[in-house]
């Protein structure tokens, strides 16, 4: 069994159950250490607040997602003691080496059988059947509803509009919440939060009129395309769903990743490496929400993570973090959407990130501006795309603009770009592009464009820095 600390603090929910699962061993909690011959099997007591001690294991009989249990009454999964359990291990301590216990020896065989029928599952929804009469019904009952909610919606845009959002009193602005509030029964919960959105920026940002516009042309846009997608289902319920465009999301809804499979959304034994990361709070869903960007190593396509934590449940949920690991994934599932799609996975397995990868990486960056330029405008056109798309380049030259705050990029053809700070983030980057002016030549870079309409401007703010070995993150 090949186990490593970036590993367990990977599976680990957040950095405080990583340093509660070292101290047990700072503190030797662990009464006794066990293990199979095999290595397979890492189980032992660890001491408690109570009397009796908690029984604690991990069970990589599936390296790539290792199955924790503890006695603990811990919400978190896994606990501090499975996590010290890993740590001891790691860490070179005495495990005696004992036969599997025989109430573990059964949950294997029940995850077996869950396991045998989840591949069954996963085969039947490969085998699409036609709706019966009775889903059709359902299916079209849904739509009107949905088609209902986003006729309230267009009401409120238009009132919000008509009378001006800065002319909108704290008495108006309660009438309108509520409206927008009375949304949630209709199945349209995306909508239901860009329309609570514009008022958050305007809370957050009161002087950038353009953001709040921005919110406005996408919420209407998204509630026009919405009805027109709506209605055309509603003729026909089994109409083939658009994966080119992430409309279904978008409104709200919550992909199950067999339906993804089934509509064969994925990609085989990919090889991931993450090339930045970061957190956020979104106040209209009332979430935390941590989002990585990698790239596949077999196709070269840059996608997403997003991982949502409720306010009131961060307690209980994975908090994602950076990963400096290469990971292998057996079965990557890809949603729906253009630009750098959202993806997700249940197993993985890491090693270390070798030069060749590196290489492999910046055989991908574009080399021509004009042409990314042009792509990356024909995707941001429309209302409903990610304003910020993430792209590799190749750098031949850098130098600062005159008498403006951004820098110039040029690539091998001397077609430029403009490097500088982007509104997503408020990290000012001027001091890492002032040390690039004195690197050597083809430099690639992670960029994330953004279209700044005041200087009308397609900027590209760095998020990581490629060198000959290592993966240097502006972002992380």
């Amino acid at each position: 069994m090949n186990l490593n600390k970036n590993d367990i603090d990977l599976w680990a929910q957040n950095a405080a159950a990583i340093k509660n699962g070292e101290d047990l061993i700072k503190k030797k909690k662990f009464i006794k250490l066990s293990k199979t011959s095999d290595d397979i099997l890492l189980f032992g007591e660890c001491a408690g607040s109570g009397k009796d001690p908690y029984f604690v294991s991990v069970d990589f009989i599936d390296e790539k997602s290792p199955v924790f249990r503890c006695s603990c009454p811990s919400r978190q999964i896994p606990c501090k003691h499975a996590l010290g359990l890993m740590y001891s291990y790691i860490n070179g301590a005495t495990f005696s080496v004992e036969e599997i216990p025989e109430d573990i020896s059964s949950k294997r065989e029940r995850i077996e059988k869950r396991q045998e029928k989840k591949e069954q599952k996963k085969q039947e929804s490969k085998e699409k059947k036609p709706m019966t009469k009775a889903q059709k019904t359902a299916a079209i009952k849904k739509i009107d509803v949905q088609l209902q909610g986003i006729d309230m919606a267009e009401k409120i845009i238009k009132s919000i509009v008509n009378m001006g959002i800065a002319s909108i009193d704290k008495r108006e602005r309660k009438n309108f919440e509520d409206q927008i509030k009375q949304l949630g029964n209709y199945y349209i919960s995306g909508i239901q939060t860009a329309l609570m959105d514009i008022f958050i920026l305007k809370d957050i940002d009161e002087d950038n009129n353009t953001r709040i516009i921005d919110q406005l042309t996408y919420t209407y846009a998204l509630i026009n395309k919405s009805r027109e997608y709506l209605n055309n289902k509603k003729e026909d319920p089994e109409t083939k769903i658009e994966l080119a465009n992430s409309i279904e999301e978008q409104m709200g809804y919550a992909w199950k990743l067999d339906e993804l499979i089934s509509y064969n959304m994925k990609e085989d034994d990919a090889r991931l490496i993450q090339l930045c990361f970061y957190s956020y709070a979104d106040f209209s869903r009332k979430e935390y929400i941590d989002e990585g960007y990698l790239i596949s190593l077999n196709t070269g396509k840059l996608y997403k993570t997003k991982n949502y934590r409720p306010f009131k449940a961060t307690r209980y949920i994975k908090e994602e973090d950076s990963i400096f690991s290469l990971l292998e994934v057996d079965e990557l599932i890809i949603y729906p959407g253009a630009g750098n799609p959202r993806v997700r996975w249940d197993n993985f397995k890491t090693s270390p990130i070798l030069k060749e990868h590196i290489e492999k990486i910046k055989s991908y960056a574009s080399d021509n501006f004009n042409e990314l330029a042009k792509q990356i405008k024909n995707m941001i056109k429309s209302p409903l795309q990610d304003k910020n798309i993430i792209a590799l380049i190749k750098i031949d030259n850098i130098k600062r603009a005159k008498d403006k705050p951004y820098y110039i990029a040029e690539d091998k053809h001397k077609n430029k770009l403009t490097l500088g700070n982007i509104s997503l983030f408020k990290e000012d980057l001027n001091g890492v592009l002032e040390n690039l002016l004195s690197c050597d030549k083809d430099i690639v870079m992670a960029v994330m464009f953004e279209n700044n309409i005041d200087s009308a401007l397609l900027i590209a703010r760095p998020l990581s820095i490629l060198t000959d070995s290592k993966i240097l993150r502006v972002l992380y």
